[in-house]
């Protein structure tokens, strides 16, 4: 009111100073009247211009707009955000929060777009929470039975013509022929009911053709559904007459678990044609590398351990260069060896296969070529003995030792001698194979 009488004030202040005759305005929207210099401004001006001010021009054709620009039109505000109410402070801030509710009725993505038909974003709600009550009536045009149904994305609706009478007995239900025609109909299999009143607990249904859906009885502990040209049963020992794959072919995965009653180690096996069934004692602990499962040969209880199983492990070394040594006990030539070593994984009974060519410059000159078996001493007892004729010619020879419990990773290594004189040894050659 205070602001109203100030602006009354300077108005009038301002009529004291016009001279020139008023100009008159009409209509809503409009200004009371334009007021010349010279002018006279009275209390009907005065009483006019409230007025229009007030009353006149208080219509929604004459405020101002607030959709200045497609942005500013789309401006929505939540009023109630995490359920708390948002509380508008300005007339602008009361249409941003109108505009949010339209947005979330219709479900566009602005306010303004037009809406599909009773097209909501979510659930319709029918009635009290509480008490759900409440009631949805569908209108047809042509019949107070008929209703329309029309799925979300379909262009064409389907018409159902309800039946006039209730059912005559809480065992009908609703059936509709092709044209839509609904009546009640006894609860039959045919008319897509169970045609059972009760079910097994626990049990599982099965189908009888026309005949009402059946449920098994409660299956007992671990036992398997199982079928033999017939109804199914729970089966305590079932018999699979084809084979049974653990999980994916392209990724060979699964797990088969045999259990036993009165241990983990053990496992009971029977042939399909046996009349008595095996129990196997596994291992209590996993084997090591090349290890094999064997039997003490009992039965029906057999009893399964670790073994070292056979599996052949072999290398070969050669040395070309011909090489000379004056040495009359076992050393090295100047190109060592050859030598090679065995890794099987563990202790093994190996075969050691040598051989060289040798030649002494005198007459019955003896040479010899020995192993030194896993880094042991080369000696007379493992070696290969050459003798020289009466002129120098090359001899070629081979022998093999055989050598008990090697360990895993041994080295075996070619020495040489010469009783007297000097000897050449060429094309020399190690090998060396697993027996166990």
């Amino acid at each position: 009111m205070r602001a109203r009488r100030v602006g009354l004030a300077l108005l009038a202040a301002a009529a004291v100073a016009l001279a020139a005759a008023p100009a008159w305005a009409a209509g809503p929207c409009a200004i009371y009247k334009t007021f010349a210099t010279g002018g006279s401004f009275t209390a009907g001006d005065a009483n006019s211009i409230q007025t229009t001010l007030g009353q006149t021009n208080m219509v929604w054709s004459c405020l101002d707009d607030y959709s200045t620009t497609a942005a500013q039109m789309q401006t929505t505000v939540d009023p109630y955000p995490a359920q708390v109410e948002s509380l508008a402070t300005t007339g602008q801030g009361e249409i941003e929060r109108l505009r949010y509710l339209l947005q979330q009725i219709h479900g566009r993505t602005y306010w303004y777009q037009d809406p599909d038909p009773l097209n909501p974003p979510g659930d319709i709600q029918l009635g009290v929470a509480s008490t759900r009550s409440g009631l949805l009536v569908f209108y047809h045009t042509s019949s107070a039975l008929a209703t329309s149904f029309q799925a979300g994305n379909t262009t064409t609706s389907a018409v159902y013509v309800w039946p006039l009478a209730p059912p005559t007995s809480g065992t009908q239900g609703l059936v509709a022929t092709a044209a839509g025609a609904m009546s009640w109909q006894a609860q039959t299999v045919a008319n897509g009911y169970t045609g059972a009143a009760s079910f097994t607990t626990n049990g599982v249904l099965y189908g009888a053709g026309t005949g009402a859906i059946v449920a098994t009885a409660q299956g007992g502990a671990n036992t398997v559904l199982t079928a033999n040209a017939g109804a199914p049963s729970w089966s305590a020992t079932p018999i699979i007459n084809t084979s049974v794959q653990l999980g994916v072919a392209s990724s060979v995965t699964g797990l088969l678990k045999l259990g036993h009653a009165s241990s983990a180690l053990l496992t009971t096996f029977q042939a399909g044609n046996a009349t008595q069934a095996n129990t196997y004692v596994w291992p209590a602990t996993s084997g090591t590398a090349n290890q094999v499962l064997t039997t003490d040969g009992g039965s029906p209880t057999v009893a399964l351990s670790w073994s070292v199983g056979f599996a052949i492990t072999r290398a070969t070394a050669d040395v070309t260069t011909s090489e000379t040594t004056t040495s009359t006990s076992y050393t090295d030539l100047a190109t060592v060896g050859p030598a090679i070593t065995l890794t099987p994984g563990q202790a093994t009974d190996q075969m050691i296969v040598f051989s060289a060519n040798g030649a002494v410059a005198a007459n019955l000159r003896q040479m010899s070529v020995s192993v030194a078996i896993a880094g042991a001493a080369a000696s007379d007892v493992d070696a290969l003995v050459m003798t020289s004729g009466n002129v120098v010619y090359q001899v070629r020879a081979s022998a093999h030792v055989l050598a008990a419990a090697v360990a895993n990773g041994a080295t075996h290594t070619l020495k040489y001698k010469v009783a007297a004189d000097t000897a050449t040894f060429q094309n020399r050659r190690v090998s060396a194979f697993t027996l166990n």
